[in-house]
């Protein structure tokens, strides 16, 4: 019974991340910010430099499973004129 449960837990946690990791994978050069924000939400910091704007954010980039657990990792995203320019891993 306990095992079940655990196993439902795990499953139900992972289908929760199941859309951000795929958010990640659609992120691409050109994208607005408008697009990035919807899709992402308010990110953890952002810095501004002229023209740049550089957005972080802590997101989970591989589907989880029971080998694999979820983890977060640091991204950023380089807004130039609006557009994304460059995005990465911190």
């Amino acid at each position: 019974m306990k095992s079940t449960l655990l196993s439902l837990l795990l499953l139900a946690g992972c289908a929760s991340m199941a859309p951000e990791y795929k958010k990640v994978a659609l992120l691409h050069v050109g994208m607005s910010e408008r697009e990035v924000l919807a899709s992402f939400g308010t990110p953890l910091k952002t810095v501004y430099n002229g023209p740049l704007t550089i957005l972080s954010y802590q997101l989970y980039d591989s589907k989880p499973s029971l080998l694999n657990p979820p983890q977060k990792s640091g991204r950023y995203i380089v807004i130039n004129h609006g557009r994304v320019e460059a995005f990465g891993r911190e």
